[in-house]
């Protein structure tokens, strides 16, 4: 449906009502991606980090190093 601030907005309350929750910092960080706020959503991801693993975070930081080898590779040339 498309609404990623909206839906960003659901997973900074539930970081609120718990920081332990790993699920809202990938979606909170998905969110970020889709709102082209990629540097953003790599903090997300590696502040989550310290409260443990969540394996879909990789794919989104995966997509996030892409991004940046595009732009990096667009600029260069």
């Amino acid at each position: 449906m498309e609404q990623f601030e909206n839906a960003l907005e659901d997973a900074n309350q539930a970081l609120i009502l718990n920081p332990h929750f790993l699920k809202a910092y990938y979606r909170k960080a998905a969110c970020l991606y889709d709102l082209d706020k990629l540097l953003e959503a790599k903090t997300v991801i590696e502040d989550s980090k310290q409260h443990g693993d969540y394996p879909e975070m990789a794919k989104i930081m995966e997509k996030i190093e892409k991004e940046y080898q595009m732009v990096h590779f667009k600029v260069k040339n």
